[in-house]
């Protein structure tokens, strides 16, 4: 199991690859597509499963998860019905069987929408720790003097670090919840630099958007308990067509949080530290491009095995190198 979490949270979000190195791991890459596939929800199901996975004490990885989610269920729950619908709606009208066979009537239909709903409950949840780390990081950067208007250079974060914590801890984040506020929660310079950029940073933006986001559940929420009071059961052909239409239109409202698909967004919104994880499961900072690209020679001048793929006629390992980092 440990395996295959720090598989699935590498494949997802890597610290040290950008995704042309991840669609090219034959195993990565199949995380990846169920990440991505609409069909019977499996996409649905696996976001629940990285929910569970996924560190819950990183501001950056929490707020990337709505805004990944929230954005695939816009494209795969709300645009894709758009034609699906219609298409499904045309034959059924020219067969004369939309009494039994419109589309959304299906159990699988009714599924969807109860994973869909779960997601999206799964989503205010993780806005509730984020405010919670938040806050509690502001107070802890108050506490110890970091909470400045400027930002930090290398040298000033190294002295504090010495001076704060000289013990280091090899993952800060494993740091229970309840000692949050300790300064071993600032035992390396990631967690200093949360510290710091918290106390520069505005929630508005992405509370405006859980407000409109929770406004618009609310508001699909009515139809759908009137619509069970007045013709029963969900698996009515009437009531579940008009709930997958209602869920088309909850999903359609996640528009907003296609802004988050931007990069820098976090950082210019929300001053977010940008992480990932590495292979082993921790987080990490996000490396440049170049730092990448370096790192990526190391490991191939030092011998670690690295798996290449012959793609788009590429033939030698050393062609591939630009293209995998």
């Amino acid at each position: 199991l440990t395996w295959l979490r720090c598989k699935i949270l590498y494949a997802i979000s890597p610290a040290d690859k950008t995704y042309w190195y991840v669609v090219r791991m034959p195993f990565l890459r199949i995380i990846l597509l169920l990440s991505l596939l609409p069909l019977v929800g499996i996409s649905a199901v696996f976001w629940l499963l990285f929910a569970l996975l996924m560190s819950k004490n990183d501001e950056y990885q929490l707020v990337s998860f709505l805004g990944v989610t929230k954005s695939l269920w816009f494209v795969s729950y709300g645009v894709l019905p758009i034609f699906t619908g219609y298409f499904g709606f045309t034959f059924c009208y020219a067969w004369n069987t939309c009494q039994k066979e419109a589309p959304g009537s299906s159990r699988l239909s009714i599924f969807l929408i109860v994973l869909l709903t779960i997601n999206w409950l799964v989503g205010y949840l993780i806005y509730f720790r984020y405010i919670s780390i938040r806050k509690e990081r502001r107070v802890e950067a108050h506490r110890i003097g970091v909470a400045t208007e400027q930002v930090l250079t290398k040298q000033e974060i190294d002295d504090y670090v010495k001076i704060i914590h000289p013990v280091h801890l090899t993952d800060p984040l494993s740091v229970p919840c309840s000692c949050l506020t300790h300064t071993g929660f600032v035992s390396d310079k990631l967690g200093l630099l949360r510290l710091q950029m918290a106390s520069q940073g505005d929630d508005k933006f992405i509370t405006y958007l859980i407000i409109w986001d929770f406004c618009c559940f609310c508001i699909n929420l009515l139809p759908v308990a009137y619509l069970i009071l007045k013709y029963g059961a969900v698996t009515d052909t009437r009531t579940a067509v008009s709930i997958q239409t209602l869920g088309t239109i909850l999903s359609l409202c996640a528009a907003p949080w296609l802004i988050f698909l931007f990069p820098n967004i976090t950082n210019i919104f929300l001053k977010l530290a940008r992480t990932g994880y590495d292979q082993a499961g921790g987080i990490k900072l996000m490396l440049s491009a170049t730092q990448m690209k370096q790192k990526f020679e190391g490991e191939k001048a030092s011998g670690v095995k690295v798996k290449y793929m012959n793609i788009m006629g590429m033939k030698k390992e050393g062609d591939e190198l630009d293209e995998l980092v």
